[in-house]
């Protein structure tokens, strides 16, 4: 059984893994990918074995990651296509650009599955406060407006945190779900709340096979 800190998925023939501890994607071929989820590696070969327990991906040691995973749910819906932008306050927007930049500090500073946990104690907070469901649209149009003049809409992990905190200073939960596609290889990131995206569109996440949700 793997690590709790590791999550695969097959794309294409391929399975491709994601150490959340070391910040990395790896991709094996199916029969050696689908031996190392087993966790059985007799068959491979001694370099290989050596190479996974170095990685320790098998380790069986209590949990060593902060973050923990949840389950994945397909996306079905888009933000944009749901809600109206409208005009977003200015004190949001403010607050958009004051989020980007932390996060931005926040992971060049840190590891990954620190940023991931700080995530999950964002949720926490949020469910313990009052929000107006309404508010979410403002808050999305705000950060929107704010992330084009900033940063554009390449530095998915960067916007991505950034927005989920902003979303949990506001009172609402999201999850942070990681996705892969080959030929190229390309891993991408966005927010969901249940099987609504709020940070990007379908025709962008459907091409990518999700592995990871955080939240």
């Amino acid at each position: 059984m793997l690590a709790n800190w590791v999550s695969s998925c097959e794309v294409d023939g391929q399975v491709i893994f994601l150490d959340i501890l070391a910040n990395r994607y790896s991709r094996l071929g199916k029969s050696l990918g689908e031996a190392v989820i087993r966790g059985e590696l007799d068959d491979t070969r001694p370099d290989f074995q050596e190479k996974i327990r170095t990685l320790g991906w098998l380790d069986k040691r209590p949990a060593v990651a902060r973050s923990s995973s949840r389950s994945i749910i397909d996306a079905a819906r888009e933000h944009s296509a749901e809600y109206d932008e409208g005009s977003a306050p200015k004190r949001l927007m403010a607050s958009a650009l004051r989020s980007l930049l932390s996060a931005k500090i926040f992971l060049a500073l840190t590891s990954l599955d620190s940023v991931l946990s700080n995530l999950q104690s964002n949720n926490a907070r949020a469910r313990e406060a009052t929000a107006d469901p309404a508010k979410r649209t403002d808050v999305i149009a705000a950060f929107e407006i704010v992330e084009r003049a900033a940063i554009g809409k390449d530095r998915c992990l960067q916007r991505s945190i950034a927005l989920q905190h902003l979303l949990a200073r506001n009172g609402f939960e999201s999850s942070l779900v990681f996705g892969v596609r080959l030929n190229p290889f390309h891993a991408h990131c966005w927010l969901q709340d249940g099987d609504l995206v709020l940070n990007d569109t379908l025709e962008v996440v459907g091409p990518f096979q999700a592995l990871r949700a955080v939240g």
